[in-house]
């Protein structure tokens, strides 16, 4: 069961799911069939089980809209179904001859040029048909917040890139004259012992 049915067509998905977002940010349950029908049904069938099962429709009214076959018969199910209509103006289009029989005398709200805009008057409206109680209808941009695209930071590590090199490099200085010392006193060892074992063998030998 949805509240919502939000007829529309494909020009305007954009602003149904919108507006659906900012419905859903108080509690109200939307359907938009281009984002809600599954792959697996078929789309007649799923945008008439959609309408019969929700509460209220709202027709995103435009110049499409307007002279779409197929929202004749989403009007025509809303209307069979006693489903509710709310009409949202998103022109000043006159409404075409199936149009009027079914939006006529249908409680309308004008986008005019903003139609994100009227999304709280829209809010409004449907808290009255659902017999919802209505809170505070805040703002778009307060209710839908814009992701930021991600941006790439420079991180404190490459700041200092430089100086850690420059660091990198003495150390590596450093370990390299540490090896050097430590490898000092192994190598004059060997060289008295192979001193020691070669005037050993010059020993033996002249003593044969």
């Amino acid at each position: 069961m949805y509240d919502v049915f939000i007829s529309c067509t494909g020009t305007d998905v954009k602003i149904a799911e919108r507006l659906a977002a900012y419905l859903k940010y108080y509690n109200v349950e939307c359907f938009v069939a281009h984002r809600d029908i599954p792959a697996d049904v078929p789309w007649a069938h799923g945008i008439a089980e959609a309408i019969r099962n929700s509460k209220i429709m709202i027709a995103l009214f435009s110049e499409d809209f307007n002279t779409g076959v197929w929202m004749d018969d989403e009007l025509k199910t809303a209307n069979t179904s006693g489903v509710p209509i709310l009409t949202f103006r998103l022109c000043d289009t006159p409404f075409g001859e199936t149009k009027a029989v079914f939006l006529r005398n249908t409680v309308c709200v004008d986008a005019g040029d903003d139609a994100e805009g009227k999304f709280p008057a829209m809010y409004e409206e449907v808290c009255n048909m659902l017999g919802m109680p209505i809170e505070n209808a805040l703002p778009v941009e307060e209710v839908l917040i814009e992701k930021q695209p991600e941006t790439t930071t420079v991180s404190q590590e490459t700041e200092i890139a430089p100086e850690k090199q420059e660091a990198d490099v003495k150390k590596e200085k450093s370990v390299t004259k540490n090896s050097a010392r430590s490898l000092l006193p192994a190598i004059i060892i060997g060289v008295v012992l192979m001193l020691v074992v070669k005037l050993f063998l010059d020993w033996i030998l002249e003593a044969v």
